[in-house]
């Protein structure tokens, strides 16, 4: 979580999804620590949907993921970076869109 905390230091409004193939929890520029629940498989497009249907406007859309699950069919019209850890289980992730940093 150290990452998002360095996020919310040079972000002035921060949402933070923790999710795998749900939303557990929604947080609005959170208090650290935030509580991580969840495992197992990932759906990318339930996220993605709940910022349509807040009707949020991103400057940018940050998912850290091992980047194996179901994608969106499109695009959102906002940027996205998908951060993954490098490692065994992401040789072959490919990302239908936006930008991916293996860290």
């Amino acid at each position: 979580m150290s990452e998002l905390e360095q996020l919310k230091r040079v972000v002035s409004d921060l949402y933070v999804y923790v999710c795998d193939a749900d939303i557990h929890q929604f947080y609005h520029n959170p208090a650290f620590p935030i509580e991580v629940k969840g495992g197992g498989g990932t759906d990318f497009r339930g996220p993605f949907k709940d910022v349509e249907e807040r009707r949020l406007n991103p400057a940018i859309f940050v998912y850290f993921t091992d980047g194996w699950g179901t994608f969106p069919d499109r695009a959102p019209s906002y940027p996205v970076l998908w951060v993954v850890v490098e490692g065994p289980d992401t040789i072959g992730v490919e990302f239908p869109f936006g930008r991916v940093i293996m860290i």
